[in-house]
């Protein structure tokens, strides 16, 4: 497998508050751990739902502050939740559906201003599928068959999810650039039907985090595939790690203490996966370029978290909310994610925008 000759050419990492910049390649040594002067105090804001909904959810978050998500909208007669974005300051914005789909949400933004993500059919089957301004709303379609699922997407156009195989009854990682039509099956060659293997987060390298199951779930293994190197097993590195959850340079997941608490791994090449050292019982969900994770604690009342080096930092939540988690940040440390309303437990999207960048 050849080192992606398309790292030159896909690398980009844009300015945090400038998508028109020019971009810029990344660092060999992977993210800065260092942490920034001093505390950030963050600042939640409710992004609001569709007409006639109020359930939402806040995804993935680009360079230069666009979040995509799902949202509920209801027209008098039904409800359903499909894809949106929201831009800077405005309401959500229907991404429009591919045909036959019964829901849709976008997963990914690109610097470019792409956005991916999956729907489901009224068989229950699930495409992926690219949205751009000029084009629309355009499904992908993988080697091995119309069924996929979009989970993730780097900053320069890497996309991955898992494809289903409708032979093996499997299903099959995949590293996927909208940007240059690059595929590759992240399924391990020789190794049987009943292995499935998913794609939870890719970073600018085409680094894939994710999980790789034997059987019907009963053995899982956190995996992380290198772009352009090798699939690496890392519960052969520590038999703790059984799903890798994000990617930037360094891979992080979850395991399960011998306190019966979820909490944080970390590996780098060339280590062995361990704690993160976080100090708090967590789940993660996202890992920035400059080293800040995101995610929820789950120790207690559930609690949308950020971490750097400096501490740990509980997100507050709007009025009448509670509950929460954090599912996604950008280079500058802007984080989005969902909470919960006190009265009816319905999701609302939440963004945290930092006072300072990182």
């Amino acid at each position: 497998m050849q080192r992606l000759l398309l790292a030159a050419a896909l690398v980009c990492l844009a300015a945090c508050n400038d998508p028109s910049a020019e971009p810029a390649g990344p660092s060999s040594a992977g993210p800065s751990l260092q942490p920034p002067p001093g505390p950030v105090a963050y600042l939640p804001v409710d992004l609001g739902s569709l007409p006639g909904g109020d359930w939402a959810m806040a995804i993935a978050v680009s360079s230069d502050g666009r979040v995509v998500g799902e949202a509920e909208g209801c027209d008098g007669k039904s409800c359903r939740r499909q894809a949106v974005y929201w831009d800077n300051g405005q309401p959500a914005h229907a991404i429009p559906s591919l045909s036959g789909s019964v829901e849709s949400s976008a997963t990914g933004i690109i610097d470019r201003g792409d956005i991916v993500g999956w729907s489901r059919d009224v068989s229950g089957f699930e495409h992926g599928w690219v949205w751009t301004v000029k084009m629309g709303t355009i499904e992908i379609h993988s080697p091995i068959g119309p069924h996929m699922r979009v989970n993730a997407a780097a900053s320069n156009g890497w996309t991955t999810g898992y494809l289903w195989d409708p032979v093996n009854l499997t299903k099959h990682a995949f590293r996927h650039s909208i940007v240059t039509g690059y595929w590759e099956d992240l399924h391990p060659p020789g190794v049987g039907d009943t292995i499935s293997t998913f794609g939870n987060a890719i970073d600018v390298i085409g680094d894939v985090a994710g999980e790789y199951d034997l059987g019907m779930g009963q053995f899982v293994f956190g995996y992380l595939w290198e772009g352009g190197g090798p699939a690496i097993n890392l519960n052969k590195m520590n038999p703790d790690v059984h799903s890798a959850t994000a990617v930037n340079g360094t891979a992080v997941g979850p395991y399960l203490a011998w306190t019966g608490n979820v909490q944080t791994w970390s590996w780098t090449v060339g280590g062995t996966p361990g704690d993160m050292g976080v100090g708090v019982a967590t789940f993660p969900h996202g890992f920035s370029s400059m080293g800040r994770l995101v995610g929820h604690t789950t120790s207690g009342d559930q609690k949308p978290f950020t971490w750097y080096k400096s501490g740990f930092t509980t997100l507050g939540v709007t009025t009448g909310l509670n509950n929460g988690d954090a599912l996604g940040l950008n280079r500058c440390g802007l984080v989005v994610g969902s909470a919960l309303s006190k009265a009816n437990f319905h999701s609302h999207a939440l963004k945290w925008a930092p006072l300072a960048c990182d």
